[in-house]
């Protein structure tokens, strides 16, 4: 990842040999922040599609 981004609180929600689900935080340089949710499939042991989702967050 660019080094202007930072994960934090990274959980994994659900996940088995089909498929995965994650929700992290993102925060930027700039002082944005973004709540994350990431699907993920996976395909003989390897992510094989992953789509994801975000929602700007109000900064403090």
């Amino acid at each position: 990842m660019s080094g202007d981004i930072n994960r934090e609180n990274v959980r994994i929600l659900f996940e088995n040999d089909k498929v995965g689900v994650e929700h992290a935080f993102v925060s930027f340089n700039d002082g944005n922040k973004q709540a994350v949710l990431a699907f993920f499939t996976f395909k003989d042991g390897k992510i094989y599609t992953l789509e994801t989702g975000a929602t700007n967050l109000p900064n403090k």
